[in-house]
C-alpha cells in the first residue's frame, strides 16, 4: 500500500470559454487528490512545471502559439480538438504526440465504443451508454496514431475507422479527443440514466492515467517475509497494475521456482479478486529463488525474488507457554486455569471443586515362600537338626 499525501495539480486551458470545460471541472470536482485550475488562453501561465497534467480545450490555435512551451514543459498533456486547433501547429508537434492528423470541415462525429479497448477499469454499462450519446462536433478527416495506443472510442471516416478518444503510452503520456460536446453527453446520459457516472468516469480516468506514478513496477510478487521454517506453508501475492496503477488480473501468471540444486519446479498463480495468490505448502530447508512471469498487453513482465527456509525443530517453534492451549486442556478436563496475580484462589478452587475429592488406593502383593530362598534354607536347617537330634536321643 502507498499514500501519497499530494494533490495532483490539474491545468484546463481553453481557447474561449466552453461548456466542455465546466464539464470537465464538474467531472473532477469530485476526485478530492485533484486540485483543478481553470483559465483561458488569455491568461496562459508563463510556466508548466507547477501543474502535473495539462488539458488543453482548442489548443493550441492560431491565434495562440504555445505548442513549443507545452513540449518544452514535458508534461502530461489532454489534448481536446476543436473549430479552433491549429491543426498545422498539432502536426508539428508530433515527437510529442505521435498523431499525424488531417483537417476537415467541421462535422458530426459518432463515436463508438471500443469494447476491447484495456487501459484502465470502466463502467460495465459503458456501451448501453455510448448508445445513446449524440455526436462530437469535429474538425478532422483522418487521424494517424501509433499502432500501440489504446483507443476508447472510434469514429468512422471516409478513409476507414480511425481513434476518436484515444491514449499514448510514453515517456510523456498524451491523450487526445478528436471532437467537442463532452457537456451533450453529460445531459444525455442524465436525461436517460438519472446520472453521468459514466462520462464522468471516462474524463476522470483519462486524467488518472496521465496523472499515473508509471514509475512503479506494473507486476510485482509479494511474500509476507522472507525467513520461513521447514513447518510452514508459503504463500504468494501477485498483482499486476494497468496504466493507470488499478490492479487487475485479466492474464495469467505463472512462477517458476528454483532450489540450490538447480531443481526447478512450475505454478500457475490463482485469480482473488483483484490479484494473483498461490500458496506452494510446506518446503525442506534451503536457499530458493523464484521467477514470475505473465504478458500484458504484448509485453512480457516478470517478477524476481528468493526466501529462505530453515530446519527447526517442532519443539522450538514455539519457546513460550502456550496460554490458550493450556486454558482449553483446563477446560476439558474439568480442570482450572488461574494467572499469577491470583494463585491465592487456587486453594479455594481446588476446595470447592466436587470432582476433586480424596483418592486412597491400596496394593496386595503376593510373593510365593519359594522365592524366599534364604527362609528356606534356615527352615531346613531346623528339620534336618531336629531329625539328626531325634535319632540321637532315641539311640540312649
Amino acid at each position: 500500500m502507498e499514500v501519497v499525501d499530494q494533490k495532483k495539480k490539474i491545468l484546463i486551458v481553453s481557447a474561449s470559454p466552453h461548456p466542455d470545460v465546466n464539464a470537465i471541472k464538474d467531472a473532477l470536482s469530485g476526485v478530492e487528490s485533484y486540485k483543478v485550475t481553470v483559465c483561458t488562453a488569455d491568461n496562459f501561465p508563463a510556466s508548466l512545471s507547477e501543474y502535473n497534467v495539462i488539458i488543453l480545450h482548442g489548443l493550441p490555435s492560431t491565434r495562440t502559439r504555445i505548442a513549443d512551451q507545452v513540449v518544452a514543459s514535458k508534461r502530461p498533456v489532454w489534448f481536446i480538438l476543436t473549430g479552433q486547433t491549429d491543426l498545422q501547429s498539432m502536426n508539428a508537434i508530433q515527437p510529442l504526440t505521435h498523431t499525424a492528423i488531417a483537417p476537415s470541415g467541421p462535422h458530426d462525429m459518432l463515436a463508438v465504443f471500443n469494447p476491447s479497448f484495456n487501459a484502465f477499469t470502466l463502467p460495465q454499462h459503458i456501451q448501453s451508454v455510448t448508445d445513446k450519446m449524440p455526436p462530437l462536433v469535429s474538425a478532422t478527416s483522418n487521424i494517424m496514431a501509433t499502432p500501440g495506443c489504446s483507443i476508447l472510442y472510434l469514429q468512422k471516416t471516409p478513409a476507414g475507422i480511425m481513434p476518436a478518444w484515444f491514449m499514448q503510452h510514453g515517456t510523456v503520456p498524451v491523450a487526445m479527443l478528436a471532437g467537442e460536446g463532452l457537456w451533450r453527453w453529460r445531459l444525455y446520459e442524465y436525461k436517460n440514466f438519472n446520472d453521468h457516472s459514466v462520462v464522468d468516469e471516462c474524463i476522470r480516468q483519462t486524467v488518472a492515467f496521465l496523472a499515473a506514478n508509471n514509475n512503479e513496477k506494473p507486476f510485482n510478487v509479494v511474500l509476507p517475509k522472507y525467513i520461513w521454517s521447514d513447518q510452514e506453508p508459503i504463500p504468494l501475492n501477485a498483482y499486476l497494475l494497468n496504466a493507470n496503477n488499478e490492479q487487475i488480473n485479466t492474464p495469467d501468471a505463472q512462477l517458476i521456482i528454483t532450489d540450490s540444486a538447480g531443481r526447478k519446479q512450475n505454478f500457475s498463480f490463482e485469480r482473488s479478486g483483484n490479484n494473483y495468490n498461490l500458496n506452494i505448502g510446506i518446503w525442506a530447508g534451503g536457499t530458493y529463488t523464484y521467477s514470475a512471469h505473465t504478458t500484458y498487453n504484448g509485453k512480457e513482465l516478470s517478477a524476481n525474488g528468493t526466501f529462505v527456509v530453515e530446519s527447526m525443530p517442532l519443539e522450538l517453534m514455539e519457546s513460550g507457554a502456550d496460554y490458550p492451549l493450556l486454558f482449553n486442556l483446563a477446560k476439558k478436563y474439568n480442570g482450572g486455569f488461574v494467572t499469577a496475580p491470583n494463585v491465592a484462589s487456587l486453594y479455594d478452587s481446588i476446595i470447592h471443586n466436587d470432582h476433586i475429592k480424596p483418592v486412597i488406593q491400596t496394593n496386595t502383593e503376593t510373593v510365593p515362600l519359594v522365592d524366599r530362598k534364604w527362609y528356606f534354607f534356615i527352615i531346613l536347617l531346623i528339620a534336618v537338626a531336629e531329625w539328626l537330634l531325634r535319632k540321637y536321643w532315641l539311640a540312649q
